[in-house]
């Protein structure tokens, strides 16, 4: 027992300090770089959610999958993600890498009716290191553009089965962390005032997410799961730091002068509304398949400059098979191989030029001996952006690993 909440204490405290650090030009914008969501059964799968339910896997997408945990077990999952992102555009080329822990989740039982959820997962990051040079008339006139931060989501839900074959579940959502960008713009000469703008957002406040699904079998080996989940629009309110100052440098000394100098001051930040739905056909201990839609709708959302925000559409799909689940003289017969595909028109438009984002995915998850717990691994691999109209065009493979736990902490047994 202490090591397990060791492991959740440490897993907390990397993922608030090490799990927002991101190097895309694209995560500039209003709440940074929107994270892909989903533990390893559903990363795996092409980040299928709204129709996925399995007893030994944590779907925190739709609450409503809660219900199929069973009454007598307790899930913790623990995640560990990795980036190796190549950047081109028509000017440079460059490639980053990142390893973050990405998630901690709980899952467990109130009554046989009633299945809970809690986690903290990664919402946003922002991160990036820009310099731009402009030649002018009489001078060169250099544009540093800096930033970093992110926000976490931390959710608790709760999930009730209203009928046998029908089960509805909420997430409250709360959403932390900060974002902090500067620009400095310098003319490299004594005759002009160089500028240093700098901006600080903290976000603190909550959303929710509502879902649906719907099971039912079509044989003795056969079922299948409809399902729905909302996320509701929500206008973030935050406080915010801001200092703009002047400068010059003249006989190695810099004179400056501070323009602005504020500290706490309210603004908002827009979430939009989004809607997922998917179907999961499902062969019993054998094939799980399944395919969903995902609408973001940005359009009623303050945009950046220099950006706008428009409505997002995702397309998934994915399989997950097990050669032969009981199968305990060969291993490799139990280990359940995954594979998936996504496409999107992300909700970013630059230069009149609307992002696109499409990937495969792939995952193993390898099970205990003698166990309901699971070690997966995934690896996505895709690309999001263009290099046309001066964009960025972003070819980034990303590596996770997560562990389940799955044990039976309230069940008495029988004592003659």
């Amino acid at each position: 027992m202490k090591k397990l909440f060791s492991i959740i204490f440490c897993s907390l405290v990397f993922l608030t300090s090490h799990g927002q650090n991101s190097y895309s030009p694209y995560s500039s914008y209003g709440l940074g770089d929107i994270v892909r969501k989903g533990f390893g059964q559903s990363r795996s799968m092409g980040g299928i959610s709204a129709g996925l339910r399995t007893y030994n896997q944590i779907n925190y997408l739709n609450p409503a999958s809660y219900t199929e945990q069973d009454t007598h077990s307790f899930m913790l999952d623990v995640g560990l993600a990795g980036y190796l992102t190549d950047y081109r555009s028509d000017e440079y080329h460059y490639t980053s890498r990142n390893l973050s822990f990405n998630s901690i989740a709980l899952g467990f039982p109130v009554t046989r009716w009633w299945k809970s959820g809690i986690g903290l997962v990664p919402y946003s990051r922002v991160g990036y290191n820009i310099l731009t040079t402009q030649q002018m008339i009489d001078l060169e006139v250099e544009n540093y553009f800096l930033g970093q931060g992110g926000v976490n989501q931390f959710y608790l839900g709760n999930a009730i089965e209203l009928f046998k074959k029908i089960s509805i579940g909420c997430n409250i959502n709360y959403l932390f962390g900060y974002i902090e960008q500067s620009q400095t713009v310098d003319f490299n000469n004594t005759s002009y005032h160089n500028l240093v703008v700098r901006d600080k957002k903290y976000i603190k406040d909550f959303t929710a997410t509502t879902g649906i699904q719907y099971h039912d079998k079509l044989s003795s080996k056969y079922s299948y799961t409809a399902g729905i989940s909302y996320d509701f629009r929500n206008r973030l309110y935050g406080l915010r730091s801001r200092f703009i100052e002047s400068y010059i440098n003249a006989n190695n000394t810099r004179i400056s002068d501070t323009m602005v100098n504020t500290d706490n001051e309210s603004y908002t930040l827009d979430v939009p509304h989004s809607i997922s739905a998917g179907f999961t056909l499902e062969l019993k201990d054998k094939l799980t398949a399944g395919i969903d839609y995902s609408g973001q709708f940005w359009d009623q959302s303050s945009s950046p400059l220099f950006a706008a925000f428009t409505n997002s559409n995702t397309y998934h799909g994915g399989i997950e098979w097990i050669p032969e689940k009981y199968a305990f003289r060969s291993y490799y017969k139990r280990i359940r191989y995954r594979t998936g595909f996504y496409y999107s028109n992300t909700y970013l438009t630059i230069q009149n030029t609307q992002l696109n984002d499409q990937g495969f995915s792939f995952g193993l998850g390898f099970p205990f001996k003698f166990s309901q717990s699971l070690f997966g691994i995934t690896y996505e691999t895709g690309v999001r952006g263009t290099i046309s109209n001066g964009l960025v065009r972003e070819n980034y493979n990303l590596f996770s690993i997560h562990f389940t736990f799955y044990d039976f902490w309230f069940y008495r047994p029988k004592i003659d």
